[in-house]
């Protein structure tokens, strides 16, 4: 992440309410500069797993809980560390000092594939593709250990290779408005994944292997022509964010009132029948659904 002062930086956290904010200090080249960042509010503390921030330090700020603060603070969770490393906007030059490389933004580039010897970036954990042609990712994506952020919205992309299910340190998947029929199941081995965007494809199933996605939080299926509303969703026990309109879906099952930290479902443009059954057994969900 390029940090430039007084410049927002908004990303998507399950911890933060989406209108709060704190600052962050960060020393470059000797200088400290600061930076605001947002996310979206955390449901109860012991839940907390991810922190998505960069190698910063924390300004206290009264927008965050004590406990919250404290956490980030001793232990860190799951930063993104940049030291020593660079991101590199070209897959030619990332290749030839591989080890150093954290980001590889190749966004809107004109390029139909990724070779196999991505395999080589083993300090990579940002992937952003989003807008470009690219079709396929290599199985060799699986030797990229450490990725925790894969980021192709709009982009070319036809087919999401079963490998992908090796990367225990992915969190967020954001594969929207490609090329997709279908989602492997081994995407259901990826524990550590807390977003998962497909909408926009042409996707008709979802395999029930996903249900083991126990810390999904944030799921977008919107615009796919699913018939069926996927069970394995009834399984998802920390989702926050649900998206599912655009499809032919005409029920979701009352379960789905069990997901105890469920707290947004948006329905617009939906066939979905007993939206006013939901919204009174689940009074503290936001359902969104003008038509």
């Amino acid at each position: 992440m390029n940090l430039k002062n007084n410049e927002p930086y908004y990303f998507y956290n399950p911890f933060l309410r989406s209108s709060e904010s704190i600052d962050i200090i960060k020393t470059i080249n000797g200088k400290k500069e600061k930076k605001q960042i947002s996310g979206h509010q955390f449901t109860n503390e012991k839940d907390i797993k991810y922190l998505e921030l960069d190698s910063i330090d924390l300004k206290m700020s009264n927008l965050l809980h004590s406990y919250l603060i404290s956490i980030a603070e001793k232990e860190w969770i799951d930063t993104i560390s940049t030291n020593g490393l660079r991101e590199e906007f070209s897959l030619s030059k990332a290749l030839k000092n591989p080890d150093s490389v954290y980001k590889l933004n190749l966004r809107r580039k004109r390029i139909s594939s990724i070779p196999p010897e991505i395999g080589k970036l083993k300090n990579l954990e940002v992937l952003i593709i989003s807008g470009s042609t690219v079709k396929f990712l290599p199985n060799e994506i699986e030797e990229c250990k450490n990725l925790k952020s894969i980021i192709a919205n709009s982009s070319g992309l036809e087919e999401i290779p079963a490998t992908l299910g090796n990367l225990k340190h992915l969190r967020t998947l954001k594969l929207g408005h490609c090329s997709l029929k279908s989602i492997p199941k081994e995407i259901g081995n990826i524990e550590s994944l807390w977003h998962l965007s497909i909408g926009g494809n042409n996707i008709k199933y979802v395999p029930k292997e996903l249900s083991k996605l126990k810390n999904l939080t944030w799921l977008d299926l919107s615009n796919n022509p699913l018939e069926e509303f996927p069970d394995c969703i009834l399984e998802m026990e920390n989702l926050k964010r649900f998206w599912f309109f655009g499809n032919s879906v005409n029920e979701i099952p009352f379960e789905i009132k069990n997901l105890k930290y469920l707290d947004h479902i948006r329905l617009n443009k939906t066939n979905v029948i007993n939206i006013d059954s939901l919204s009174s057994i689940m009074p503290e969900v936001m359902f969104l659904h003008n038509d």
